[in-house]
């Protein structure tokens, strides 16, 4: 089962704090698979099956996403 926890802080203390929040609720909720994706749209969501399904079919144990190095962005 996918679920999404959106991660929101009472006051805004950064991206960084709010990434190690999630992966502590990540670990409190004995998740099995966690990915960070911003809201700034800077990564599409639709990719999202392509670094998780590596890990799902136990080829990989982390994957991460890189931007910088697609077309758009080296058009840009």
């Amino acid at each position: 089962m996918i679920q999404i926890v959106p991660v929101r802080h009472e006051k805004n203390r950064g991206v960084g704090a709010t990434i190690t929040t999630g992966y502590k609720m990540g670990m409190r909720d004995k998740m099995d698979i966690l990915a960070v994706m911003a809201g700034d749209n800077q990564m599409d969501p639709e990719l999202l099956p392509r670094l998780i399904m590596p890990i799902i079919d136990g080829k990989a144990d982390y994957t991460k996403g890189n931007r910088l190095i697609s077309r758009e962005f080296e058009a840009g």
